[in-house]
């Protein structure tokens, strides 16, 4: 009888709390399903500033609880009969921005942490007031938040989202077909399935590239289709899907089942109207920098963004994922400006031999910070004879000299690691003879200063040649 009569009351609490009181009957249940009594006397704190262990959800049964920025010695809140506590750190992780401390003999209700972040994810009211909550808790602490949008780019699945309605059609339908079913759904792609898989995507721009080049409308779509074409599965995070359009460079990702079924498109303007902002648009205008000028104000745009992003609740390691995207976009675009403007110059000619970009290091492991340094390679196939190899030396070391300047002035400090040092910057049999050097002559703490260079990754350029010195090592 007791236990009913608890329950009862806990019931009946949460029936007058908000948002708990929007729940339905079965939302209700499993909430009481989860949820413990537990007693503070007065002087005993319940979470402590700075800590990292998030129990659940505390809601005020009886007496008081007072919140406190012990620190600054600044009062926080003062919570009692029906009042909740504990939410920013179990939504925002890390630590504790304040301590709650019982002040009277209290009872709470705790709702455990799992059961509360389920809820919280798959419900809009209670999503909406614990988001309002933690800003009026940052704004009494001084502290600047943007929660906005947070939930849905960090925790939501791409199969809780409405996606672009599956549009398909054959390899063999014409482009003709095609462009009137664009029309007629108001469409900007279609899938093309050979016996139900995923074959192709054929977009408006590849129609119109057709008409460009004077193509009949009964040319078969297969001709003008993308084949591979990137899919993401429907369990995957809208933060994994911004990454991976990011990475590739897409505007489209065909959403699949775990048996690579396809079931709808996914583009980088339904991640903007889910996100409200993020890098996407900003790092596509990469592509169109006309200057390093030009890049170094986006770059300033990125490091906004993800400083959004950070108090959003990113956690570092998908900052990072980012920042390092991010680094590598930039660094391509440098390197096609320089190589641009270097062929505009008469004086210098091209050598034409192989050459490939490398990013060594942090860089080339893609665990970049805000503060990472360059860290850069050049190798380039051997020319033919010693004018060649005087050319291909000058050309190198001038395109060298200005993209490792034009990364400085994006915000990317130079180091001693980097292609306009001549170490790093040779053809490749002299790669291949200070691969040997180091490996052979080099004592124990030697290598292990130097074998992390070679965590390299080709950025742009003939990956052959990287291929070759990553034999290389692997022989020494």
């Amino acid at each position: 009888m007791a236990g009913s009569t608890i329950l009862e009351r806990l019931r009946g609490l949460l029936r007058a709390t908000p948002p708990f009181d929007q729940l339905s009957p079965e939302e209700l249940q499993d909430v009481l399903a989860d949820l413990t009594l537990e007693y503070f006397k007065p002087g005993e704190v319940i979470i402590e500033q700075g800590s990292t262990a998030h129990k659940g959800l505390y809601v005020v049964e009886s007496g008081m609880v007072r919140l406190m920025d012990v620190t600054r010695q600044r009062l926080v809140d003062k919570c009692g009969e029906g009042d909740t506590f504990g939410a920013f750190g179990l939504i925002k992780g890390g630590a504790a921005p304040y301590e709650a401390r019982a002040v009277a003999p209290t009872v709470c209700a705790l709702i455990r942490a799992e059961r509360f972040l389920k809820l919280y994810e798959q419900n809009e009211a209670v999503a909406t007031y614990f988001d309002r909550q933690i800003k009026q808790y940052l704004n009494r602490l001084g502290t600047e938040v943007d929660v906005t949008g947070a939930r849905q780019l960090f925790g939501r699945r791409l199969g809780q989202l409405a996606y672009r309605r599956l549009i398909t059609c054959t390899p063999e339908s014409t482009a003709q077909e095609v462009a009137r079913q664009m029309i007629r759904r108001g469409v900007s792609s279609v899938l093309v399935l050979r016996n139900g898989r995923l074959a192709g995507l054929v977009t408006g721009a590849d129609l119109r590239r057709l008409v460009a080049r004077g193509g009949l409308p009964n040319t078969p779509v297969r001709r003008l289709m993308s084949a591979p074409v990137q899919t993401i599965e429907a369990s995957a995070t809208l933060f994994d899907a911004m990454m991976q359009m990011l990475s590739h460079g897409v505007h489209r990702l065909v959403v699949v089942d775990a048996d690579e079924r396809p079931l709808g498109v996914l583009t980088d303007r339904d991640v903007a109207h889910w996100r409200g902002q993020d890098p996407l648009a900003t790092v596509n205008r990469m592509e169109s920098a006309a200057s390093v000028a030009d890049l170094t104000n986006i770059q300033e745009e990125i490091h906004e963004q993800l400083l959004r992003l950070q108090r959003q609740g990113a956690a570092p390691e998908q900052l990072g994922r980012m920042l390092s995207v991010v680094g590598d976009r930039i660094a391509r675009r440098v390197i096609r400006l320089v190589a641009r403007e270097l062929r505009a110059r008469e004086d210098l000619v091209r050598p034409d031999v192989d050459w490939a970009w490398l990013r060594l290091g942090a860089t080339g492991r893609q665990e970049m910070t805000l503060t990472t340094h360059q860290q850069n390679a050049l190798v380039y196939a051997d020319p033919g004879d010693a004018e060649a190899a005087e050319a291909a030396s000058y050309w190198f070391r001038r395109m060298a000299e200005q993209v490792n300047q034009a990364l400085e002035a994006c915000g990317f400090p130079a180091s001693e690691t980097i292609a306009r040092e001549a170490q790093w910057r040779q053809p490749l049999a002299g790669w291949r003879q200070s691969i040997r050097h180091w490996i052979l002559q080099a004592d124990a703490a030697e290598l292990e200063r130097v074998l992390p260079f070679f965590d390299l990754r080709p950025l742009c350029g003939e990956t052959s040649l990287v291929q070759t010195l990553w034999q290389e090592v692997r022989m020494r």
